[in-house]
């Protein structure tokens, strides 16, 4: 094995990792009786996740497919099966992200569903545009360069193509959904509800944010040649940056301020290989202020029932992130230069658009089906008890 696929596999487990980190932030950030039917989604969601980017994704993106003999596949020490774990184990973020703001009143399968078919189809068209051998943005052809004569998107560790893109959809599916039982007052004030473990939230926030690192620095795999300290040096300094942005909203439930700390990795993202470190920290900094200011005037003003910030963590602060990569990454700002701020906001805006419209798509259909929400007693008793069965629960419930 060389250093190429040691990559990959490293890469890849620690996008794994990431889902893992996501979807134990979402089971401690609803009530109790939610929180096991929020875990119990990651296999469920994960195995219909790869298995649609097995069959479909990978090829609409590399034009490369599975469905030839074991010794074909096995070529170059099986590069491209190694280059497919650690491009599926990264899409398998998105249902992590998008079932997290539906939590508490979504069906199972209506999230599966969603979730399948973002990563099978949808998905695949922007990371094939931005990685692979697609060109609708991107190149020649693409609408950047041939209609308005710009330089290309650049995103460099998916914080449009994944981490916007699934906040976006999420939106889609929460403008669809509505809101919460009793998650506002008659007077339209909201009703803060208790987290079941603000500690397991919190430390899902970090495994996320600390695995983008690495996930950001095997995106060099296949050309080593370019690899740069400056990926790992500037997610950090995000973070830190992000961590700092906590200090302005110092009476906010320190479970919400700790998302500020993953707000500054995504922050960063898209331009991690370009920045400077200085400005990474700066970028970082506006990232986890504009998640904790949007979060509240979404919750408060909008009255937004996004359950765990989805949209305003993963959604605008991906979105901060594709244009602070065309500002802080020009060269008298520090940056190596390649960038083009008009470049990275059409892009970014065409992304939203997208994503917004799939969402809206996807879950309107769903809801036409009668397959998206549960019903108000079911909420009422939890989907520990409606989708797993917990009798116990019920019972307990009932004594009380």
């Amino acid at each position: 094995m060389d250093i190429n696929t040691l990559f990959l596999l490293v890469g890849g487990i620690l996008a794994l990792l990431a889902t893992f980190g996501l979807f134990l932030k979402q089971a401690g950030g609803v009530r109790k009786k939610n929180s096991t039917s929020a875990f119990a989604l990651f296999p469920l969601t994960w195995i219909f996740a790869v298995l649609g980017y097995f069959l479909v994704g990978f090829f609409i993106s590399y034009g490369y497919h599975f469905f030839q003999s074991a010794t074909d596949l096995n070529a170059a020490q099986g590069y491209q099966g190694l280059r497919f774990f650690f491009l599926a184990s990264l899409a398998c973020l998105i249902p992590a992200i998008l079932t997290s703001a539906l939590a508490e009143r979504a069906k199972f399968p209506a999230m599966v569903i969603a979730s399948t078919l973002l990563v099978t189809f949808i998905y695949p068209l922007l990371e094939g545009t931005l990685w692979g051998n697609l060109s609708w943005i991107n190149g020649q052809t693409g609408i950047l360069q041939s209609w308005l004569g710009l330089a290309d998107f650049h995103d460099w560790g998916g914080a449009v193509s994944i981490q916007m893109l699934a906040g976006f959809a999420a939106l889609g599916g929460v403008l669809v959904l509505g809101p919460r039982l009793e998650r506002y007052s008659k007077d339209g004030k909201p009703l803060e509800f208790v987290p079941h473990s603000p500690l397991l939230y919190s430390v899902g926030n970090w495994l996320v944010a600390l695995a983008l690192i690495g996930i950001a620095f095997s995106r060099y795999a296949g050309d080593l040649s370019k690899a740069t300290a400056l990926v790992p040096m500037n997610i950090l300094l995000g973070i830190v940056g992000g961590g700092l942005a906590m200090f302005l909203r110092p009476k906010e439930n320190w479970h919400i301020r700790q998302n500020s700390i993953l707000a500054g990795a995504i922050a960063v993202l898209a331009g991690a290989d370009v920045f400077h470190p200085l400005a990474a920290l700066v970028v970082g900094l506006l990232g986890g202020a504009l998640f904790l200011f949007s979060y509240r005037l979404i919750t408060e003003k909008i009255h937004l029932d996004d359950a765990l910030g989805v949209w305003p963590l993963h959604g605008l602060v991906g979105a901060w992130s594709g244009i602070a990569c065309g500002i802080a990454g020009y060269t008298f700002l520090g940056g190596l230069g390649g960038v083009n701020f008009l470049s990275q906001l059409v892009g970014t805006i065409v992304v939203a658009l997208v994503a917004t419209a799939a969402g809206l798509a996807i879950f309107y259909a769903l809801r036409v089906a009668g397959a998206l929400r549960i019903s108000h007693d079911e909420e009422r008793l939890g989907l520990d008890i409606v989708a797993l069965k917990m009798e116990h629960i019920a019972e307990e419930t009932k004594k009380k």
